[in-house]
């Protein structure tokens, strides 16, 4: 190699030497620094204390959710005192400081109206006819302190020993805004529950044969087995069916089976056309996997045949046991839970019973009276 090659290689590396002694002399390179490792732990710390605040949100909902259930409900009423733990488990050094956990539920306490700032608030505001809990964490260290420790930003702002980090989490739950799409009047919700006050228990637990009820529409009675004949919701007007083949909504969604109720409580009839194939699958994955579908259940019906229209009372939580003549062309399903349950050959019928259930939930919330199906999730 010449002298001159290894001249020119020694006169570079000084010049780089000569451009890193300016960067940290006029501290660029400390603020670059503190920029990207500083800012870094700090969105690292407000991902856990947002994880921790989504936990303790939930966890409280679902029991504040859960209707009829002493003991969550008892531990609705000490949520503050149960909450720590969800958050602490999802921060690395175990500690994250609960700042308020608050709520519309009457037994939670009110939450303030007043900004909490440094990102600490809530995303949004709360749906129509939700009931809600929120949930807010901060940064706490081992040591006790709520201030996130800086690694390079001190060097560069006299007095600046860090900052602190907050994160909030809102989970509401109350009455969905849809149901399947078929539909059941009040007074054979009152028949097969007595009137709400005896449900069976919700999956996975296994109810006694006697909570099964057989629900018809085409020749519609109601009731438990071995019951009245008789359609319940014919003894009086504000219950009564629509003739021909009722039950079945209009307009239900093709892929979900799912029909959409108005935001004045009305939704409308099928009355003799066959429910679209999509319901099948839905009805055939819901008794399989013995999951509760949502059922509109309504309390006044006006108009005849396809003019015909529901009014909605309420959405009931419906496990699915089995059918007969249900679907056209498909066989029937025997029930589950009772076996020896039948459909009159002149009848359409399907089997199961009614519960409380929590569901998770994608959509909107409705201010309509609670049956039995609550749906939660996420709402800020």
């Amino acid at each position: 190699m010449s002298r001159l090659r290894i001249l020119g290689r020694r006169r570079d590396a000084g010049a780089v030497a000569t451009i890193v002694a300016i960067l940290l002399a006029g501290g660029v390179l400390l603020g670059m620094t503190a920029l990207v490792v500083d800012i870094g732990q700090l969105y690292a710390e407000r991902e856990e204390l947002q994880s921790g605040a989504d936990a303790a949100a939930m966890a409280v909902a679902l029991d504040c959710a859960q209707r009829g259930d002493v003991t969550r409900g008892n531990e609705c009423l000490a949520a503050a005192s149960t909450v720590p733990g969800y958050a602490d488990r999802n921060a690395r050094d175990g500690d994250s400081a609960i700042v308020r956990v608050c709520g519309s539920d009457s037994r939670l306490t009110p939450c303030s109206t007043v900004p909490g700032g440094n990102l600490a608030d809530c995303i949004g505001t709360v749906p129509s006819g939700a009931t809600y809990v929120e949930v807010r964490t901060k940064t706490e260290t081992n040591g006790g302190s709520y201030i996130y420790p800086a690694s390079f930003a001190q060097t560069l702002v006299d007095g600046y020993s860090g900052t602190t980090v907050g994160a909030c989490s809102r989970v509401g739950w109350g009455s969905p805004g849809v149901g399947v799409a078929l539909t059941f009047c009040l007074t054979e919700w009152n028949d097969a529950t007595g009137s709400g006050t005896d449900l069976a228990p919700p999956p996975p637990a296994v109810p006694a044969g006697s909570y099964e009820v057989v629900l018809r529409t085409r020749s519609p009675g109601g009731g438990k087995p071995g019951g009245s004949p008789a359609d319940p919701c014919e003894k009086k007007k504000s219950g009564a069916d629509l003739p021909g083949d009722f039950g079945w909504t209009d307009t239900p969604d093709a892929a979900t089976c799912q029909t959409l109720i108005s935001s004045a409580g009305m939704y409308g009839v099928d009355p003799g056309s066959d429910v679209v194939k999509s319901c099948e699958a839905v009805f055939v994955a819901a008794r399989d996997d013995r999951t509760p579908v949502i059922v509109p259940i309504y309390n006044e019906a006006t108009g005849t045949g396809s003019g015909g229209v529901y009014r909605l009372e309420g959405f009931a939580a419906f496990v699915i046991t089995g059918w007969g003549n249900l679907f056209p062309g498909v066989k029937d399903v025997p029930s589950w839970l009772n076996p020896a349950t039948k459909c009159s050959p002149g009848d359409v019928c399907i089997f199961g019973y009614f519960t409380n259930a929590l569901l998770p939930w994608s959509g909107g919330f409705s201010s309509t009276t609670n049956y039995g199906a609550t749906v939660i999730k996420t709402i800020g």
